[in-house]
C-alpha cells in the first residue's frame, strides 16, 4: 500500500478511497497531531520512539497565530505578523474551496513582501501531481490551508495523491494513525508530523520527520540550530522529496538531520529558548537596582567622588552585561538566579574594572572581551548567543542564530567607544602618568587607521553570512566607523572625506554581498538581492524594513520611549562641544562614531525604536564615564575617585 492511500484510510473517515498501486514518484505527508486523551509521554519522545528525526518547529514570526502558520507553510515564506494590514479571516473549508481566501490573497499582496499563499499546492499541481486534504474540517484546523492552491481550492484526499495534508485524530488515536502512515511509507517517501497549533500557546511546536537521509535532530539553513526548524522549511522539503524544483519565491530551506534523536536535549533547548524574552525585564531590573544601590553606598562613603565612581561603574556594567549573559546562557540558571546574576554580576565587574584599570582605558576592556567572546561563539555556530538574554529571540521566529538587533547596537557602539578609549588611554613611555597627554593625538592618522580597521573587522564578523549574518551591523559600523575616522583627524574634513564617509555604508553592503557569495554564507540579504525580480522586489525589502521598524510605535510605552530617546539624541548633538570639551581626541571620536552608529542603525534597521533607545542609553552612560574622570590621577585606583 502506498503512503497516500494509507493516509487517506487512516486519517479521513469522511473520505472513501481504495489503496492504489505504487507509483514512480515519491509521496509526502504533512500531518497535524492535536493533543488529546491517551497520551502518556511527551510528543517528542513518541516521535523518536517511532524512528523519526525530531525537533521543534517555529510556527510564525511573532506571536503564535495558527492560521498564519498555515498560510506561511503554504507559501514557503513569512514576514512578521505585525506587518500585515489586517486580520486573516476565518478561512473555513466549504465544499472544495476555502471561504475568505480572496481576503488572504489581498492581505498578502498588500504586505511588504513577495507572499503567495497556496504556492506549495499550485507548484505540485503544475507538474501534473495531486494534493489532497483529509481529516478534521473544523474551523480550527489549518490543514486545509496548507493543502490549498493559489485559487483557494482544496481537493479531498484520494489514494495516490502525491502530497497528503491530514489532520489526525487527537491524542493516542492520532498516534495510531501516524503509525499506519509510517508503516506504509516507502524508502523515498516523506512524512512530517507536527503538534497542531490550534488551541496551543506554545511558541515552538514538537515535530518529527521520516524521510530519506533525515536522521537525528531536525535542522535547516534557516535556523542553523540542531533541534529547530521553521514552518516555512516544510514546503521546499516536500518539493525536494517529490523531485520538483523549488520556486524562488520560497525562502524556506530544506530540512536536514544532525546528531541523534535525543528528545530530552530538544526539550531542554525549547525550554531555554522559551524563557529568553520573559527574563529580560527582570535582568534589567536587577541591573538598575544593583547600580542604584552602589550609587547610594558610594555617595554616602565619598560624596561627589563616589558619585563619579558610580557613574563610571554603570557605564562599564552596561558594556559587561552581554558578556555576563553569555555566561548565564552556558550555566542556564533558574528564573530567579539568572536575572540576579546578570544585574549584580555586571555591576560587580564594572566596579572591579574601574578599580583596576586606568581611565579611560577601562572602557576598552569590556568592549574587547565581550566582542571577542561573541566572535568565538559565532564561529561555533552561536549556541550561547541564541540562548543569551542579550541575544536574538529564536522562540519568536525572527532570528535563530547570530547577531540580533539588541546585540547589534550594543556591540557596534561598544566597539567604537572601546576603540576610542583604547587609543586615548594606552600609555606612552613619555607620558604614562597622564592619559590626555598619552593619547595619540600627535599621530591622528594612526587613530584614523585604527578606527577604520576595527570597524571593518567587527562588521565582517557580525555581518558575514557564515557568522553573525547581521546586515544592519555592517551599515551601522560603516557609518559609525567613518564618522570616527573623520573626527579623529585634527583638520576639518575635506569634501572627498565626507563623500567617502557617506558612501561607506553602501560600499560595506556591496562588500558583504560579495563576501557572502564567495564563501557561500547564504545570508538573507544576499538571497533577497540575488533572487529579486526587479526594483519592485527590492522596494518591498526596503518597505518591509521601514514598516516593521515603526510598527512598534503603536504601543504607547514604546512611543514614549522612542520620543524621549529621540530628544536625547538631538540634545547630545546640540551639546557636543560642551560634552566633548577637554576629552582626548580619540575618545571623543569614539563617542562621535557611536552617535552616528546609533542614528544610522536606527534608520536602516527594522527595529528603530529598540535600537535608538539602547544606543542612547549606552551613549549617555559612556558620556557620563568620559566626564567622570578620576581627580586623583590615572594610576589603577586603590581608593575611590
Amino acid at each position: 500500500m502506498r503512503m497516500a492511500a494509507a493516509g487517506a484510510l487512516a486519517c479521513a473517515p469522511a473520505v472513501s478511497c481504495v489503496a492504489a498501486p505504487a507509483q514512480a514518484r515519491p509521496q509526502a505527508v504533512i500531518a497535524f497531531l492535536p493533543p488529546g486523551p491517551g497520551e502518556t509521554r511527551p510528543l517528542l519522545e513518541e516521535l523518536a520512539a517511532r524512528g523519526m528525526a525530531i525537533g521543534m518547529t517555529s510556527p510564525t514570526v511573532g506571536g503564535l497565530k495558527a492560521r498564519q502558520m498555515g498560510l506561511d507553510m503554504s507559501q514557503g515564506t513569512r514576514i512578521p505578523t505585525r506587518l500585515y494590514s489586517g486580520p486573516i479571516g476565518s478561512l473555513r473549508l466549504r465544499g472544495g474551496h476555502l471561504s475568505g481566501w480572496a481576503l488572504a490573497l489581498r492581505r498578502a499582496e498588500e504586505a511588504p513582501g513577495d507572499l503567495k499563499p497556496g504556492l506549495l499546492a499550485s507548484t505540485i499541481e503544475q507538474t501534473g501531481a495531486r494534493v489532497g486534504f483529509g481529516g478534521d474540517r473544523s474551523r480550527w484546523s489549518i490543514a486545509p490551508i496548507v493543502a490549498a492552491n493559489r485559487n483557494g481550492g482544496v481537493s479531498p484526499l484520494q489514494a495516490g495523491d502525491n502530497l497528503a495534508v491530514v489532520a489526525l485524530a487527537p491524542g493516542a488515536a492520532g498516534l495510531r494513525q501516524l503509525d499506519r502512515l509510517l508503516a506504509a511509507r516507502a524508502e523515498d517517501d516523506f512524512v512530517y508530523a507536527v503538534r497542531a497549533p490550534y488551541g496551543m500557546k506554545l511558541r515552538l511546536l514538537p515535530s518529527g520527520v521520516a524521510g530519506a537521509g533525515i536522521k537525528g535532530q531536525l535542522r535547516s539553513a534557516t535556523t542553523r540550530r540542531n533541534g529547530l526548524i521553521a514552518a516555512i522549511d516544510v514546503a521546499p522539503t516536500v518539493l525536494r522529496a517529490l523531485g520538483i524544483a523549488v520556486p524562488d519565491d520560497m525562502q524556506g530551506e530544506p530540512i536536514e538531520g544532525r546528531g541523534v534523536a535525543d528528545a530530552k536535549a530538544v526539550e531542554e533547548l525549547a525550554g531555554r529558548l522559551s524563557v529568553v524574552t520573559a527574563r529580560r525585564p527582570h535582568a534589567l531590573f536587577w541591573l538598575a537596582g544593583a547600580g542604584l544601590a552602589l550609587l547610594a553606598v558610594l555617595q554616602l562613603a565619598a560624596g561627589e567622588r563616589g558619585v563619579r565612581a558610580a557613574v563610571r561603574t554603570a557605564a562599564l556594567a552596561a558594556l559587561w552585561l552581554p558578556g555576563v549573559a553569555l555566561l548565564s546562557a552556558a550555566l542556564e540558571p533558574s528564573r530567579i538566579v539568572e536575572p540576579a546574576l546578570l544585574g549584580v554580576g555586571a555591576v560587580a565587574l564594572g566596579a572591579l574594572t574601574d578599580r583596576l584599570v586606568r581611565w579611560p582605558l577601562a572602557l576598552a576592556v569590556p568592549a574587547a572581551v565581550v566582542f571577542a567572546a561573541h566572535a568565538v561563539d559565532l564561529v561555533r555556530g552561536s549556541p550561547l548567543i541564541a540562548a543569551s538574554l542579550a541575544g536574538p529571540n529564536p522562540a519568536g521566529g525572527a532570528r535563530f542564530f547570530g547577531i540580533g538587533n539588541e546585540l547589534e547596537v550594543i556591540l557596534s557602539v561598544s566597539v567604537l567607544i572601546g576603540t576610542g578609549a583604547a587609543l586615548a588611554g594606552w600609555p606612552s613611555e613619555a607620558a604614562a602618568a597622564d592619559p590626555v597627554a598619552a593619547a595619540p593625538d600627535r599621530h591622528p592618522r594612526r587613530a584614523a587607521i585604527a578606527f577604520a580597521v576595527t570597524a571593518v573587522v567587527a562588521a565582517g564578523i557580525m555581518g558575514a553570512g557564515r557568522l553573525g549574518a547581521d546586515v544592519g551591523a555592517v551599515i551601522t559600523l560603516a557609518a559609525g566607523g567613518a564618522a570616527a575616522v573623520i573626527a579623529s583627524l585634527p583638520n576639518k574634513p575635506s569634501r572627498r572625506a565626507i563623500v567617502v564617509a557617506v558612501a561607506a555604508p553602501v560600499v560595506a553592503i556591496g562588500a558583504l554581498i560579495l563576501l557572502d557569495v564567495v564563501t557561500g554564507g547564504g545570508a538573507h540579504l544576499t538571497r533577497s538581492v540575488l533572487h529579486a525580480h526587479g526594483s519592485g522586489d527590492l522596494a518591498d525589502i526596503v518597505r518591509r524594513r521601514f514598516t516593521g521598524s515603526f510598527s512598534t510605535l503603536a504601543n504607547v510605552g514604546w512611543a514614549i520611549a522612542f520620543t524621549v530617546a529621540l530628544a536625547v539624541i538631538v540634545w547630545l548633538a546640540a551639546r557636543r562641544r560642551q560634552l566633548l570639551s577637554g576629552l582626548p581626541r580619540a575618545l571623543a571620536a569614539g563617542l562621535i562614531g557611536a552617535w552616528f552608529a546609533t542614528v544610522v542603525g536606527a534608520i536602516s534597521n527594522d527595529s528603530s525604536p529598540l535600537i535608538l533607545v539602547i544606543g542612547v542609553i549606552l551613549l549617555l552612560l559612556a558620556t557620563g564615564y568620559a566626564r567622570s574622570r578620576p581627580r586623583t590621577g590615572t594610576r589603577p585606583a586603590r581608593q575611590l575617585a
